[in-house]
Formats: C-alpha cells, structure tokens, sequence
C-alpha cells in the first residue's frame, strides 16, 4: 500500500511511505500521478544485489541536498554527548547518544536519550542558524522501556531569536509508539540568529525515569520539488529509512533492479516500509495566501502618550517614557521603570480576535547602565480577557534578559477576545533606582480570514531583487522621529547650496562644528543584499574645503535595535574628490529586521572645514513569494460565462456588452466587450494584486 504522511498544510513538506505486506505496493501522489510502477511477479526468481536487513541514510552524505541540521545520531560513540558540531549546550543537559530504543518503529540505531543521566535539565539545543530559507523541523521520537518510564512524557520544540529567552513553539505528547513530529517552521522565524530547542516539560525524578528518544532529525530548507529513483543505482539520499527491504532483480531482467520487501526485520513488529525524505509537493497542491494585520502598535519614538490621550496605552505606574536611561531595548524613548512600589504597564482594551502574537523588546540591568535585576524580579507578561478585571499569565521575562531583546509570545485562544488587555508587570523590585528595566515597540500581530484566499491551481515561486531603502533629498528631506526614512542629522544640513556636490541638488552637507553624522531609522534588512550611495569629499578644489589625514568617514550600521554602532567601511581622505557612486555588501550581521545604518565623520577641524556631501542611497535585497497562478494568468478571452462583480475578475462595464455579435472585433472571431450605447463607456477589472507581476 502506499501512505503519505505529512502536515496538512498544503505547502508543506511532505514524506511518503511505501509498505510492503503480503503483495508488492504502489505508491502514488495526489491527482494520480504514479510515484513508483506496481512490483510484480513472484519473489523465487529473486536475485539479490544487496543484503541490508534494515538501510539507513548516511546523514552527512545528504547534508547538502536541502537540509540546514540533519542528525540520526549514529556516527556518535554511543555514551557520549550528541555531536557539538551540530548541537550545542550538551554537557550537563540530561541527553546522551545511546541506542536504548533502537528498532523501535521508525527509530533505529542510535538516538538522542533523554533522561539516563542524572542531569537537572533535559534539552537538546541547535547552534545559532541562519534559517531564512527554513521551511520545517521533522524528527521521529517515542517513550524507551525502561523501568522509571510510565506512562506519556510532555515535550515541547522553543527557540530563540537573538539570544532571547527560550518560548514555546510546539508541545508533543510523547508516548510508547513511533510518532513522527513535523513542525512548520513559521515566516517570523525564518531569519537569522535563531536556536530550536527540544526539551522535556513533563517533571522526572532523576536518572532513568520518564526516559524518551529523539531520532532522523532534520530541520528542512530547500526540498526537491520530485523524487526520482528507478533503484538501478540506489540513491540513498532519497530515503530515510526502508526496513526489510532490499534492491535486486527479479522476473524478467529488462527493466533493471525494483526495491523488494523480503527480509526479517527484528523486532518483526518494526514491518517492512521506506520512508521518502521530506518532500516538496506544494505546486500540485492548493496554494494559500494570507494577509497579516496589525492590531496594536506602540514605539515610543513616535508617541510617548499615556492615558486618555494615547490610543494604545491606558496606564503606567512606577515608571516613565522617557529617554535617560542608559539601558535601551528599542530606539531612544523607553518605558522605562525605576521607581518603589508596583511596576506595571497597561494597555487599552483591544479586539484581538483575530492576533497570532504579541512582540515586544525588552532589557533588564545587568553593568549596561541601568541597576542590576536579581532573582525574582522578572517581568510578567499577562492578559484579562472581555469583561474580566482578573489577570492570566502569559509568559514570563527572565531577569537574565540583560541585552535588547525581542520576545515574541503567541497568544491563547482565551486572550483572543475582543477586548483584551495586556499588562507588562515586574514582579518585585528592591526600591527606587533598583532592579530596572526598559520596554519598547509593542506589537500585536494577527491574520484577517477575509483576505486568506485558496487557489486550486497550480502555484508559483517568484524571486528576485527588490529596493527596500531609496532616499533622495531631492524628493524628501525629512528628518526626524516622525520621518519615514531618516532619524537624524548632527553638523549637517539638507540644502540646495552645498559647496559641493555627491547628486542632484539637494544634499546632506556636512560643515558645522563638533560630531558629524547622519542616521537612518531602524530598518527590516533581514533580506537586504547591497548599500550604495554618492558621495564627494572636499579637495579643495572642488568647491568644498580639503579633508585631511584622519577626518576619516565611517559607514556603520547597528543591529536587533541596539545604539552601539560597527564599522563596516572607511572612506579616506583624498578619496571621491569627484562625487561618485560607492557600493558595499552589507555583512550578514547588518541583516536584522531592526538595524540603523549611519555615516559619521570622526573628526574634523570646525565649522567650514573638512567639507563632504552625500545622497541617493538605495539598499537593495531580494524578495521570495509563492502566489497563485491566477494571480498571474488574468482570463485574456471573453466568454458567455464571462461575468461582472461578486467574485469575478470583471467588477464593472458600462454602457457595453460581452457578445460574439460584435460589429468588430479586437482580438479572435468570438465574444468581445462591444461598446456602442449612449453614456459614459468603460469596462473595470476587480481589485488585483499586482505586485509580482511583471
């Protein structure tokens, strides 16, 4: 028989099973499309070209056809600690590498044991990755035999995004059998700076209770769209594993090896079945596109308002909006909390009914300005849901949090209501100027349905290069919290009458006194490829005062919503005494969806000296969508189903007709828009996402 397993999201990898019982299987997809011919004839005439009772991939051979981790743990020394080259805070972590539930269902060999230590902590923890192209984790786990283990164990897959505290992605009921886990990894996690974590939730009493494994793990990036084997030379890339099976040849030997289910697995309750890899089925599968909303926003920068006069804010106690602390979570002005007493911020009620999550930045005291937090004094985040004054948790921020950090909560169904509250609360403090801590750009994100629409068409990837930053001071010169591309500009002014000048007429020109620079608000780079920009420097010659040795001006960038600054070019002196175009590729620590870009000059001899200019800079990226064919094929013919509003593609025609009665026609010898009566005459498409359409 032929079983395909898998998430039931239709753009989701998928895996097939093909099993092997009394007859010979055929494994097809969906829509009819035959993934192997039937296996046929008898198995006397067999003869075998292998003899592999149960085969297994060879993980690190298969690493570079798509997978971002993948580990089966059996190139591991059993005993010892799982692999530090793909997994990290190991020692001490309650997981071994043993082969306690070998030939168990799909586990075989070797796998990740939790619990035969001592240990306090049970987790399995990836390195920091770039999952931008991550599309899901897949990794097969069951409860061993051993003595202490009774009944189920709870575990659960978190990350981390940027060193912030672990949060709950998925919980997994962990029982006797065999269960394969596929978890989709979603767009907001698909970026850099990411660990996954697989850790035990569920209380064990020390060594050997409550023992499970974890076994074939991958985490997906680029599946192949098909799998193509004819088993004449096995590719073993393409499977999993295959129990009790075998490639040879039998029958007539004219059409090369078939794979054949013969041979005795052990135990035999294991069966005889081969599990593809993951596999990318989507473009025969129905396409879904989604529109996220944003429900409630707050940075500071923008408005510091609390109370009747703020639309997101209803109170705060023991703290400010203000801009002196010296620890910031996000851009200057900061909720920020350091009086006695209680500690708390409360929003307005919102109609959350259709959030997914809530994320916010946030920074404790920890020797960065702001006082030392201690144990107890984290920061509840809590929900009250319609008609209700009494507060439920939500997540709770470690005091450890002592970098800016996003957090990122998905919220339960009970908060989704459509007036919910949310409250940032710390739980203790020692007094005034104590135990503080700072939040800032609050966020809740969600889905509206009326804009998820399915297509049972074929679908479409799109990639390509896009313009995510283009600024030029001819068209605008704002500059300013409340400005949509620049946050400031210190020594520097944009004017018409630059000494000299980079493009254009209008420039920032640099020639005041003391620092010069100039800042970008904090931008979404996480797919941001290249920085240029023109620029003149000063020669003397060319109307603007020479720069000397060392009034070097640096480009710099500061990422995840921090205000410390890394260089990434210098530009010399002497160098673009004629304004030119200077190109740079950003590092991939300058791609975060929060990262300022400045250009500052480091020294200079005062006001009218040391002169330069810049403008029109652009920050190039790249752009991935899948859409729906019909986004893209609009109906080009007429007909008589041809049809105007509700749900078609047509939304109006005025004074004309859909007929082959045409006294000319356009296009073809059928059916026409023919326009002939008196009054206003026009025909009108439906609203049309255009924005990948070329």
């Amino acid at each position: 028989m032929a079983h395909v397993s898998g998430p039931r999201d239709p753009s989701s990898s998928l895996s097939i099973c093909i099993s092997g019982g009394r007859g010979f299987g055929v494994a097809s997809q969906r829509g009819g499309r035959s993934a192997m011919n039937a296996l046929f004839a008898s198995l006397w005439t067999l003869l075998l070209t292998q003899e592999l009772l149960y085969r297994r991939v060879g993980a690190a051979n298969c690493t570079a056809r798509g997978s971002l981790v993948i580990d089966d743990f059996d190139a591991t020394t059993a005993g010892n600690y799982p692999d530090s080259t793909k997994w990290t805070l190991t020692t001490g972590n309650g997981v071994l590498v043993q082969s306690a539930c070998s030939n168990k269902g799909t586990l075989s060999g070797k796998s990740a044991i939790f619990g035969t230590t001592a240990d306090s902590s049970r987790m399995l923890t990836t390195h920091s990755l770039t999952a931008t192209a991550a599309k899901a984790i897949q990794f097969d786990t069951m409860t061993c035999p051993y003595p202490g283990t009774t009944g189920d164990v709870q575990a659960r897959i978190e990350y981390s995004i940027n060193n912030s505290p672990f949060i709950v992605a998925k919980r997994i009921t962990v029982t006797s059998a065999a269960l394969h886990v596929v978890y989709q990894i979603p767009q907001f996690l698909q970026t850099n700076k990411v660990r996954f974590r697989i850790s035990q939730e569920s209380a064990f009493s020390g060594k050997d209770s409550q023992v499970w494994a974890v076994d074939n793990f991958v985490i997906n990036e680029k599946s192949p769209q098909f799998l193509q084997e004819n088993f004449d030379s096995l590719d073993d890339c393409n499977w999993l594993s295959r129990p009790g099976s075998s490639t040879g040849v039998f029958g007539r030997n004219d059409s090369g090896n078939a794979l054949v289910f013969n041979e005795t697995t052990s135990p035999t309750s294991i069966g005889r079945f081969a599990n593809t890899i993951p596999l990318n089925l989507s473009t025969t599968s129905l396409a879904e596109v989604k529109m996220e909303i944003t429900l409630l926003k707050s940075n500071f920068d923008d408005s510091q308002a609390i109370g009747s006069s703020s639309t997101v804010w209803a109170s705060i106690t023991g703290g400010s909006i203000t801009t002196s602390p010296s620890c910031k979570a996000y851009g200057q002005y900061q909720a920020y909390f350091a009086s006695s007493g209680t500690r708390q911020i409360t929003t307005k009620q919102f109609d959350l009914t259709l959030a997914d999550m809530v994320s916010f930045w946030i920074i404790f005291g920890s020797g960065n300005g702001c006082d030392d937090s201690e144990s107890g004094e984290d920061v509840v985040v809590e929900y009250a849901p319609s008609g209700s004054s009494s507060y439920q948790s939500l997540y709770t921020v470690s005091y450890q949090t002592t970098v800016p950090t996003l957090v990122i909560v998905p919220l339960p169904s009970g908060a989704k209501t459509s007036k919910t509250m949310l409250r940032w609360r710390q739980r203790s403090n020692s007094g005034a100027t104590l135990d503080t801590w700072t939040l800032n750009n609050v966020r809740v994100n969600g889905t509206d349905p009326q804009y998820v629409v399915s297509f049972p068409t074929s679908t479409v990837s799109l990639s390509g290069n896009t313009i995510i930053f283009s600024a030029n001071f001819d068209t605008n010169r704002a500059i300013g919290s409340s400005a949509p591309l620049w946050k400031s500009i210190d020594g520097g002014v944009i004017t018409s009458s630059a000494d000299c000048k980079a493009y254009g007429t209008y420039q920032a020109f640099f020639r005041g006194s003391g620092d010069r620079s100039l800042t970008t608000q904090s931008l979404d780079l996480s797919r941001a490829t290249t920085l240029s920009f023109y620029i003149i420097i000063g020669s003397g010659s060319n109307g603007c005062d020479n720069v000397e040795s060392g009034e070097y001006i640096y480009v710099e960038y500061a990422p995840w919503g921090n205000t410390k600054f890394t260089r990434m070019l210098i530009i010399y002196p002497g160098t673009y005494s004629s304004a030119d175009q200077v190109t740079i590729s950003l590092p991939s620590q300058a791609k975060t969806p929060n990262t300022m870009i400045r250009w500052r000059q480091v020294q200079n001899g005062g006001y009218n000296l040391d002169e330069w200019s810049l403008n029109k800079i652009v920050i190039n990226g790249t752009y991935s969508v899948r859409v729906s064919k019909n986004q893209l094929n609009f109906p080009r013919d007429f007909s008589s189903s041809t049809t105007f509003g509700g749900a078609s593609m047509w939304a109006s025609i005025s004074e004309g007709t859909v007929t082959t009665a045409a006294d000319c026609k356009a296009y073809g010898s059928s059916y026409q828009a023919f326009f002939r009566t008196s009054g206003s005459r026009y025909i009108t498409t439906a609203s049309l996402d255009l924005r990948y359409v070329t």
